[in-house]
């Protein structure tokens, strides 16, 4: 199958060692942009989610990973981006890495329980650790992404078709491109 005759899309693991690329559940793909159907979609809801990829140097520095970004915002793709992170380099290494932080915070919570403390939130400030840490590590491409789980999706049957939810992605990869050349200009 082929998209605009320029693209070959695969079900199969692509060139990208990486999510979305190497999920299970991925459905299409070509070497710019992947569709993935979740493992457990909210009963109605297609499950599909897009994806687009940039070598990290196209994108702005500021951008990677961060999908609520200046110069982002909403619009880029269906009901705006939901996800964003740097990947490449030595996935195992980084993923080992924030393991070990997320077992640091789960310890933290499991001792000040033992000792019958008052609970507080430290997601927020094991997230931005993490953030900080992933950046630690050697990183070449950087992935966005947006899902179909939003209000009255389940009434969008065009959703249900991972060849439309590609060319949502193949839209969000176009505007993201647009605007980071935009924001290049600018600087």
């Amino acid at each position: 199958m082929t998209d605009n005759n320029t693209h070959r899309l695969t079900n199969t693991v692509t060139l990208y060692p990486f999510y979305p690329f190497n999920y299970e559940g991925l459905v299409l793909a070509d070497e710019e942009c992947a569709v993935i159907k979740g493992k457990n979609p909210m009963p109605g809801f297609s499950g599909h989610c897009g994806y687009c990829i940039f070598p990290k140097d196209e994108i702005p520095e500021e951008w990677h990973g961060d999908y609520n970004a200046d110069s982002l915002g909403y619009g880029i793709a269906h009901g705006g981006l939901t996800y964003a992170e740097i990947q490449g380099g030595n996935e195992e290494a980084r993923t080992a890495a924030l393991k070990a932080l997320w077992a640091e915070k789960d310890a933290i919570y499991k001792a000040r329980e033992a000792a019958g403390e008052e609970f507080v939130n430290l997601w927020s400030e094991y997230h931005k650790r993490g953030e900080k840490l992933k950046r630690e590590f050697p990183y070449t491409h950087v992935v966005f992404g947006f899902d179909t789980a939003h209000y009255q999706d389940d009434w969008n049957h065009a959703l249900f078709d991972p060849e439309y939810v590609m060319r949502l992605a193949k839209e969000m990869r176009a505007e993201i491109a647009a605007r980071a050349k935009r924001h290049k200009e600018a600087a």
